[in-house]
């Protein structure tokens, strides 16, 4: 249970009893008075966030895990109350967001990692000490790399429809480029993401860009594990490639 929700309880004079560890207590932060800011409105918030954290890493099953984290998102309001961090245009270290965009990667929200991820990078918001990523892109990249393997190996592979994820990983892409998030981010790790990108497009049978991604990846990381896909495909378009 949260500091916050202690001393809520200690001004109503409330005895409750412990909430089970899969029930998400609710601590939601009622709206500041004036003389409070943004930022020490945040910092209770960020009790709440780790008292939600703690509990999440109590549960076991993975399922029960993620449906904690959903509606602990939802009944606790993390999102609007960073909705409005955003709009304020303040910036200040920001574990809420942090665990937050974590969250949203584990629960396959795709969208919502895409619409939070440029506000991480440019405020510099730091991950999690036991997150051993270099960089919210780093986390990223292999967060959805192995959701996208998931998903291409997966009966329910759709290729008629197009998923959230593969629009996130041509958003990622855009970026990488326009970016050059290649000086930011590990050889391996950009390899693995036009990997998975050549992979998709093998899927929906664009053999072009398939055969580009397979390249690109190469030419980040020579150890990508490509050179048969691309040697396959190079062949299929009747074009030669050289490594």
């Amino acid at each position: 249970m949260s500091l916050l929700k202690q001393r809520q309880q200690a001004i109503l004079g409330q005895q409750k009893q412990p909430v089970p560890t899969h029930v998400v207590t609710e601590h939601k932060i009622n709206p500041s008075p004036v003389t409070h800011s943004l930022e020490s409105n945040f910092q209770h918030l960020a009790e709440a966030m780790q008292a939600d954290v703690g509990q999440a890493k109590q549960i076991k099953d993975r399922a029960e895990r993620r449906s904690f984290k959903a509606q602990a998102l939802e009944q606790q309001g993390y999102l609007e109350q960073l909705e409005t961090y955003r709009q304020s245009g303040e910036r200040f270290n920001n574990p809420v967001l942090a665990w937050v965009f974590i969250w949203l990667a584990d629960l396959g929200r795709w969208r919502d990692v895409i619409k939070w991820m440029p506000v991480l990078i440019e405020q510099k918001q730091a991950l999690p000490n036991k997150f051993d990523r270099d960089n919210w892109q780093t986390f990223v990249i292999d967060e959805i790399y192995e959701a996208a393997k998931d998903e291409i190996e997966s009966d329910k592979f759709d290729v008629l429809n197009p998923s959230e994820i593969q629009a996130s990983l041509y958003q990622l892409e855009a970026w990488f480029n326009e970016l050059e998030w290649e000086h930011h981010v590990h050889a391996i790790v950009a390899g693995k993401l036009f990997r998975i990108i050549g992979e998709y497009e093998t899927a929906y049978m664009n053999k072009g860009r398939a055969l580009k991604a397979h390249l690109r990846a190469q030419e980040l990381n020579d150890g990508a594990g490509v050179k048969g896909h691309a040697r396959k495909l190079a062949k299929e378009l009747n074009v030669e490639i050289e490594f």
